[in-house]
């Protein structure tokens, strides 16, 4: 009977101790130029897991070129990744920053990454990458 409570403790134990820990959910934080003002405005948090590793995996599967992407302009949008929801708050560093080009007339969009990378997306990228960082649900 001891020996039933003893397990029964631990097993509780174990389950608590697991449940509280929890791997880190990546976050995305989109921030836009604001023409008028010409200062960053933060436009979006995404914290959809689905969403971010989309991002992450367009972002991966560009090829990069390196050097820094010649450019007179200010990037239309910067997204910051981020590890944990208190750092999109400015708590911590990003653990990455992308900055976005996004042409008038150009359906493709130009990144420029923190470790001095740069490439242009296909179209079919650019749209899917768009697409989540600027959709905004209102429900």
């Amino acid at each position: 009977m001891y020996v039933n409570k003893v397990v029964f403790g631990l097993l509780l134990l174990t389950l608590l101790l697991t449940g509280c820990v929890s791997e880190p959910r990546e976050i995305i934080r989109v921030d836009m130029r604001n023409k008028e003002n010409d200062q960053y405005e933060t436009v979006k948090t995404i914290m959809n897991s689905d969403e971010v590793t989309e991002v992450k995996n367009i972002l991966n599967e560009v090829k990069w070129q390196d050097g820094n992407w010649a450019t007179t302009r200010d990037p239309a949008y910067i997204i910051y990744f981020f590890l944990d929801q208190h750092e999109t708050e400015g708590k911590q560093a990003p653990s990455a920053v992308y900055e976005l080009y996004v042409q008038p007339n150009d359906m493709m969009v130009g990144i420029l990454s923190d470790s001095e990378k740069y490439a242009k997306l296909s179209e079919e990228d650019s749209q899917k990458l768009m697409s989540i960082l600027t959709y905004v649900d209102n429900n």
